[in-house]
């Protein structure tokens, strides 16, 4: 849970921004109607920023940190440039990958590893991985080299040969059936990743090497964010 004194500020931030009252602007007499509504106007928007807050700190004590963030976003509405509200926000951010940590190995032999972690969509991760591996490719070519149909089929575009990838699989649905699965798309992550998952799911773990590669060694993967097992 994310501890800290920057609820100070925004405290002071409340108080601040209301030192020159909706009623007290302008260079001009208002008609006493308008001056009577601007200070109701005032002290309705003060209150209700007041309450958001306190729900933030409520939230905070009990440990539902989604919900206190989504005060604090309710306050950047009104008040979109509150510094010391997006320090806060960024406070729970950087929390999130201190809090929630996994190591493990990754054999590089095993071809696709299940890391055995859950993946939320629209919630922050990040893969780190350090080490080093070796592969040797154990294959007679002729001079036109690899067949382009396996060569396709075991390495994915766009990812550089022998690094880091990732992919995401689908949690199987309860209710079972014979849905068709989505093609899985890996993707980079290299020696550090932080990402957003467009889906929910399982994430895997392989490197990216060629047909009949034989790999030898393990690297260290790190995950931390929003992650479950």
């Amino acid at each position: 849970m994310v501890r800290s004194t920057s609820y100070n500020g925004i405290l002071v931030l409340l108080h601040l921004i209301f030192v020159i009252p909706l009623s007290a602007q302008g260079s001009r007499a208002l008609p006493t109607e308008t001056r009577n509504l601007d200070v109701k106007a005032d002290r309705a928007q003060q209150e209700y920023l007041n309450s958001l807050f306190e729900l933030s700190k409520n939230y905070e004590d009990i440990g539902a940190i989604d919900k206190s963030k989504q005060m604090l976003n309710a306050i950047l509405t009104v008040m979109p440039d509150a510094e010391a509200v997006k320090k806060k926000l960024e406070e729970y951010d950087n929390a999130v990958f201190e809090d929630q940590v996994r190591t493990f190995d990754l054999d590089t032999s095993l071809g696709w590893t299940q890391s055995g972690i859950r993946v939320t969509k629209g919630k922050p991760i990040r893969i780190e991985a350090t080490g080093s591996y070796k592969f040797i490719v154990n294959a007679d070519l002729g001079p036109e080299g690899y067949d382009s149909n396996s060569a396709a089929r075991d390495l994915v575009h766009g990812v550089p040969t022998g690094a880091l990838m990732a992919v995401i699989a689908p949690i199987p649905s309860p209710k079972g059936g014979k849905k068709k699965s989505p093609e899985l798309e890996p993707f980079l992550i290299g020696e550090r990743k932080e990402f957003v998952p467009e889906e929910s799911g399982t994430l895997l773990l392989k490197v990216n090497t060629p047909p009949l590669a034989k790999c030898i060694g393990k690297l260290k993967i790190k995950l931390s964010g929003n992650i479950s097992r």
